[in-house]
C-alpha cells in the first residue's frame, strides 16, 4: 500500500465476496480514501442447445457469474428468457425460442460471458422432429415397393395356384352333382320299364 497505489487482495474468493470495498488511509493530517469494486467471475457450465418435445429450441448457460447473455441468429421476437439465481449465488440463464409462427429451418444460439474468450455458438435444425415423419413414410413406401416387386415376381406362381384351385373346385362340384344325375337316370329307367310292362299287359288283354 502506498499513498498513490492502494490494492486489495482476497484469498479463496467466493461469489459472496463481491461488493464495493473502501480503503481509508490516515497519514498525519491527511486522509486518503479509495474505493475498490470487486467482481468475482464464474464461467457458466454446462452450456447447451437442445429441442423440447414440441420442437422448440432451448439454449442454456448454467451457474455463471455474472449471468450469461443469450441471443439468437436470426433475431426473433418469440423468445422467452428466464434467469434463476442458484444456491451458490451464481446465475442460470435459459432461453426458449418458441417455434410457433417460426419459418426458419435452423437457428443459432450465441452465449456471451466475460469468462469466454469467444462467444459460444451452436446451430440446431428446428424441424428435426419432422424428419421422423419422413423416415416413417420412407419405410412404409419402401415396404410397399418391395411387396409389389415380390407380387410381380411371384405372379406366374400365383396364377398357377389359383388356376389349380379353380380346377379343384370344379372337380368337387362335379362329384357333388354325379349322384343326382345317376338317380335321375335310374328313375327314367324304372319309369320306362314300368310303362313298357303296362303296355304289354294291355296288348295281351286285347288279344
Amino acid at each position: 500500500m502506498r499513498i498513490d497505489n492502494l490494492s486489495l487482495s482476497i484469498t479463496n474468493t467466493e461469489v459472496s465476496d463481491e461488493g464495493r470495498y473502501t480503503c481509508e488511509v490516515v497519514h498525519g493530517t491527511d486522509t486518503v480514501i479509495r474505493y475498490v469494486v470487486l467482481q468475482v467471475l464464474v464461467q457458466p457450465y454446462p452450456i447447451y442447445l437442445t429441442l423440447t418435445s414440441d420442437g422448440s429450441p432451448v439454449c442454456g448457460a448454467i451457474g455463471g457469474n455474472p449471468p450469461a447473455e443469450i441471443s439468437w441468429i436470426p433475431h426473433l421476437d418469440n423468445i422467452n428468457t428466464t434467469v434463476v439465481e442458484e444456491p451458490d449465488q451464481t446465475w442460470s440463464v435459459i432461453s426458449t425460442l418458441r417455434r410457433k409462427g417460426m419459418n426458419e429451418t435452423s437457428v443459432t444460439c450465441v452465449v456471451s460471458h466475460p469468462t469466454l474468450e469467444n462467444p459460444w455458438k451452436k446451430i440446431i435444425v428446428v424441424n428435426a422432429q419432422n424428419t421422423w415423419i419422413y423416415k416413417i413414410l420412407g419405410c412404409v413406401i419402401s415396404f410397399l415397393v418391395i411387396l409389389a416387386c415380390l407380387i410381380i415376381w411371384k405372379l406366374p406362381y400365383l396364377r398357377d395356384f389359383f388356376k389349380k384351385q379353380m380346377q379343384n373346385d370344379r372337380g368337387e362340384d362335379k362329384l357333388e352333382c354325379e349322384p343326382y344325375e345317376t338317380f335321375t337316370q335310374n328313375d327314367n329307367v324304372i319309369y320306362w320299364v314300368a310303362t313298357r310292362s303296362v303296355t304289354l299287359d294291355n296288348v295281351a288283354a286285347n288279344v
